[in-house]
């Protein structure tokens, strides 16, 4: 069974449109381009210190924008959902993660690493395919799980050189416990998202290693004990692979990969 995902690229009349680094879709271009990466650029003390620059500009806006004063709220649905993974760059949460659903998109492994020359996570175990890591793709009436991060501005800037080649895109969520309140301020969060056709025209899948760090931590036993025992097959029933196929088809292989961060 395949899910239909829309190919939804960043368009050239929005960046047309952007004031600063904002779009006028309200969303944020990434941190760093696909050539800054490739060629390292995105290591020069000077290229950061302007990308922390935009990023104290964007959090202080979002903070304002929604009225959460200290915070921004930012989704995770891959890599930051794993604690180990998550404490490499964020020091603190303002808040204890919250679980969401997001409407209108799902989470696919699409986006190749190789596009930006990074293959540290691949293995022995990976094929010349396996070069994907998460990345959100728009699908109309369908949601995803993820978890809300409430990041502080040292966070929030830490972050935003993390994800790299990224957008910041605001998104709709709703609780994905009913006795949730920590996203009552607003319906609104913010996701990276790589909308680059270059970072995601490419038939892969997901590094074997990656695949099971993420499932490691979705099917934890804390987690299971915080957001209930259907969270990891909610996890499982709304992420797919670059074909739009389930990730279940290659789930019992990929999630006894050693754990690569």
């Amino acid at each position: 069974m395949r899910t239909k995902i829309v190919s939804f690229f960043l368009s050239l009349s929005l960046i047309g449109h952007a004031s600063s680094i904002e779009l006028s879709d309200g969303s944020f271009l990434a941190a760093y381009t696909f050539e800054q990466v490739l060629t390292k650029a995105n290591r020069d003390p000077e290229v950061i210190a302007r990308v922390d620059e935009e990023s104290k500009e964007i959090w202080k806006k979002l903070c304002s924008k929604l009225g959460t004063g200290d915070h921004v709220p930012i989704l995770a649905y891959g890599s930051l959902m794993n604690p180990a993974s998550l404490k490499k760059t964020i020091t603190s949460l303002v808040k204890d993660p919250s679980p969401v659903w997001i409407c209108d998109y799902v989470r696919v492994f699409n986006y190749s690493i190789e596009t930006i020359g990074s293959l540290n996570r691949v293995t022995e175990l990976d094929g010349p395919l396996n070069r994907a890591v998460l990345n959100l793709a728009y699908a109309p009436g369908s949601c995803c799980t993820a978890l809300v991060l409430c990041l502080n501005e040292e966070d929030f800037l830490a972050c935003r050189r993390r994800e790299g080649v990224y957008d910041l895109v605001p998104v709709k969520v709703r609780p994905y416990l009913i006795q949730d309140s920590c996203v009552s301020f607003t319906e609104v969060a913010y996701a990276w998202i790589v909308r680059r056709e270059e970072g995601c025209s490419r038939p892969v899948l997901p590094i074997k290693g990656y695949y099971s760090m993420i499932w490691d931590a979705v099917s934890s036993e804390a987690t299971v004990t915080a957001f209930g025992e259907q969270f990891p097959q909610d996890y499982l029933d709304t992420t797919f692979l670059f074909d739009g196929r389930s990730v279940r088809v290659i789930h019992d292989e990929y999630k006894k990969a050693p754990v690569q961060y």
